[in-house]
C-alpha cells in the first residue's frame, strides 16, 4: 500500500494600508485553505475595522494575531481585530510583548487623549510565544526577532513556503524613517543582520510602511541612513530637514521623523517625549 502525502494549501499574503492619518502603515493577512494570520494591526479603530472585514470577507478562520514591535501604528487597534474575532490569540516575542507591558499604558493615555472616539479604549497586550514559530493549516511560519533597531525590537515573519519576510518596521520602502528613538547605529547593525538571514531565503520583503519589494529595500533603509546622519550632522532642524526633503522629494512624508517637525528643536540630540 502506498501513502499518499497529504496536501499542504499554497499560503498567500493579502496587505492592508492604513490611511494617512494613520501613518500609512502596513498590515497582511497570511491565508492557508481554511486558516489565517494576522501580522500587525492599525492604530485608528475606522482602519482596523477595515483589515476586520476584509478578515470576514476571505472566509478564513483567524487564528492569531502577531504583534511586530511596540509602536502604536502597528499594535493599537488590535482590540478592534479581537472584539470581531475573539477566537484569536495576540501573540509576540517575550521582548515585544514587554515592551508593550511598559509602553503601552502611556500610549494608550496620549492617543485616546489626541484621537477621542477615534483611539483605543483599552490596551491589548500579546501573550509570549514560547515557540519562535506559528502554523497555518500545516505550514510553518518562522518568527525572526531582531534587537534595537528603529523600535526596541522587532519581531518579523518568515514563510518559508513563499521565500517571503514580513519585516515591519526594519526596512521602509518610498516613506521617510522614523528616527525619533534615536537607533540610528543600532539600525545599521541591524540591516547587517537582516542582510545575513535572507540570503538565500528571502526574494520578497513586506516592510512596514510601502509595498513589497526585493531585498533592495535594506539597500535603500541602509542609504536613508546614512544620509540622515550626514543631515544631523548640519545641527539644526530646518536646515537638516530641507536636506532631506530635497534628497528624498519623492518620498512620502507620514512616517517622517518627528525630529524634522520641529522649527526649533532638532530631537535626535535632544529628546522630545509625547
Amino acid at each position: 500500500m502506498v501513502l499518499k502525502k497529504s496536501a499542504i494549501a499554497p499560503l498567500s499574503i493579502q496587505s492592508f494600508t492604513s490611511s494617512e492619518a494613520g501613518a500609512w502603515s502596513n498590515s497582511y493577512l497570511i491565508s492557508g485553505g481554511s486558516e489565517a494570520i494576522l501580522f500587525d494591526v492599525f492604530m485608528l479603530r475606522s482602519d482596523a475595522k477595515q483589515i476586520a472585514e476584509g478578515i470576514a470577507s476571505s472566509g478564513k478562520t483567524l487564528k492569531s494575531i502577531m504583534i511586530s514591535h511596540a509602536h502604536p501604528d502597528h499594535f493599537m487597534g488590535v482590540e478592534v481585530i479581537i472584539d470581531r474575532f475573539p477566537q484569536a490569540q495576540v501573540v509576540s516575542t517575550l521582548s515585544v510583548a514587554a515592551d508593550i507591558q511598559q509602553d503601552g499604558p502611556w500610549m494608550v493615555s496620549l492617543l485616546q487623549s489626541k484621537l477621542g472616539a477615534s483611539g483605543p479604549t483599552r490596551l491589548v497586550v500579546p501573550q509570549a510565544l514560547s515557540e519562535p514559530n506559528l502554523s497555518i493549516d500545516g505550514s510553518r511560519l518562522e518568527i525572526v526577532e531582531f534587537g534595537e533597531a528603529e523600535s526596541k525590537h522587532t519581531g518579523a515573519l518568515y514563510i518559508p513556503a513563499l521565500k517571503a519576510l514580513l519585516s515591519a518596521d526594519l526596512v521602509y520602502n518610498q516613506a521617510h524613517l522614523y528616527l525619533q528613538e534615536r537607533h540610528l547605529e543600532s539600525w545599521l547593525t541591524r540591516l547587517e543582520e537582516l542582510d545575513a538571514f535572507v540570503k538565500d531565503r528571502v526574494s520578497a520583503i513586506y516592510p512596514g510602511h510601502g509595498e513589497a519589494a526585493g531585498l533592495e529595500l535594506i539597500a535603500q533603509t541602509r542609504t536613508y541612513l546614512h544620509d540622515f546622519a550626514e543631515a544631523v550632522e548640519i545641527g539644526d532642524a530646518k536646515a537638516a530637514e530641507k536636506r532631506l526633503l530635497e534628497k528624498y522629494p519623492e518620498l512620502s512624508r507620514a512616517a517622517i521623523p518627528q525630529c524634522l517637525q520641529f522649527a526649533d528643536l532638532f530631537c535626535y540630540f535632544t529628546r522630545v517625549e509625547g
